[in-house]
């Protein structure tokens, strides 16, 4: 029961067109300090909210495209 509803649910999302993101529990992680600019965390943080995304998937995706990958 609980697949045909999950199943339910992606048609649905596919059909608004809904991003559909890779489940974070799959991705091993490690948890990080870095010191940032108060600006830059404020653009980043503007961003993030408005692209509905957090501010580790924001800079994750940056520094990826960055390097390339």
């Amino acid at each position: 029961m609980l697949n045909h509803a999950f199943g339910c649910y992606l048609d649905v999302a596919l059909e608004k067109g809904d991003v559909i993101k890779e489940p974070s529990h799959l991705l091993k992680t490690k948890r990080i300090n870095i010191a940032i600019p108060l600006y830059a965390l404020e653009q980043i943080d503007k961003y993030e909210k408005s692209h509905n995304i957090n501010r580790s998937t924001f800079l994750v995706e940056s520094a990826l495209k960055r390097v390339g990958v």
